[in-house]
């Protein structure tokens, strides 16, 4: 069942004809860059998170195949709690022309539209312990987490 929120977003696209809905606000095309990246953010991504994620896309690049042109942020079901955070590769040609693209300190982040009301205000994290290391999701809007910390519940 859709929330109350998601209802209100979802007729104000209709009524307004926005392009897509971020928070309670109708968000067009013009908020955009001639290169289709938003100027508003969506998430905050910290310093550490950000030279890992330059780290793992050299990595990747070094390894051949299909070049690499981003990383997508979205979330699916699963976990504990319900939903987790998903973050991976967007090969070239596996841009959806549907997602909000971000770019923060040099990486480009591909968001997906469906999740950026979940995402709103997010920050990414790179963690490292010397049992593991892993990109951490604090989302303002999470309403409960496991106690692994691998999933989350938004109200």
């Amino acid at each position: 069942m859709l929330s109350k929120n998601v209802i209100k977003g979802l007729t104000a696209m209709i009524q307004y004809r926005c392009d897509t809905i971020l928070g309670n606000r109708c968000i067009n095309k013009s908020d955009m860059d001639k290169s289709g990246i938003r100027n508003e953010k969506i998430v905050v991504v910290t310093d550490r998170a950000a030279a890992r994620l330059h780290a793992l896309l050299a990595a990747e690049a070094e390894r051949g195949g299909a070049p690499v042109s981003a990383m997508r942020l979205s979330l699916k079901k699963g976990g504990c709690a319900g939903m987790s955070f998903d973050l991976n590769y967007v090969r070239s040609e596996q841009t959806r022309s549907g997602d909000i693209r971000q770019r923060v300190k040099g990486v480009d982040l591909h968001i997906d539209p469906a999740a950026t009301l979940f995402l709103l205000g997010t920050e990414i994290d790179h963690r490292e312990t010397k049992l593991s290391s892993g990109f951490v999701f604090n989302s303002p809007k999470a309403t409960a987490r496991c106690g692994c910390g691998e999933s989350v519940a938004f109200g």
